[in-house]
């Protein structure tokens, strides 16, 4: 049998943004990962399929997301005309919180291409660093992030 060669991926891209959009994350989390990035995503469409939660499994939910902002190298909102939520609005202070790069769909150029929204220092005091029941909010090996909910 021949030799197996997986192509590394370039970077570790969470996605975030109001799930109605359930098409425009599709169409990024397929454009990304035809560039070689590996995509963390949401785990379903609540409001584009009309999934109704309880409160404690929207609460597990977010707490599972910001996990994997922690664990990005950088986020990418999809915000198409510009719509960003309160759900939203929090996942973008907790990605300026933990130092990400952030992009957002709705500016991206002709090119196809992103300007780079850097971390601004009056950004970092914007959000505590949140403690969810049953995560680790230890420091990754890596040097990352946070480690992954135990659960």
């Amino acid at each position: 049998m021949g030799e197996v060669r997986l192509k590394r991926y370039t970077e570790i891209v969470c996605l975030c943004g109001s799930t109605k959009f359930k098409e425009e994350w599709l169409a990024e989390q397929a454009r990304l990962e035809a560039a070689g990035a590996l995509v963390l995503t949401v785990e379903a469409f609540m409001h584009a399929d009309g999934i109704a939660l309880t409160m404690d499994q929207k609460a597990h939910l977010d707490c599972l997301h910001w996990s994997k902002i922690q664990w990005s190298d950088r986020v990418v909102v999809i915000d198409p005309g510009g719509y960003i939520g309160s759900s939203t609005k929090f996942e973008i202070m907790m990605a300026r919180r933990f130092g990400k790069p952030i992009t957002f769909i709705s500016t991206r150029r002709d090119d196809g291409r992103f300007p780079i929204y850097p971390v601004k220092e009056d950004d970092l005091d914007a959000v505590e660093i949140l403690e969810c029941d049953g995560h680790d909010s230890g420091e990754r090996e890596s040097g990352r992030g946070h480690g992954p909910p135990s659960i």
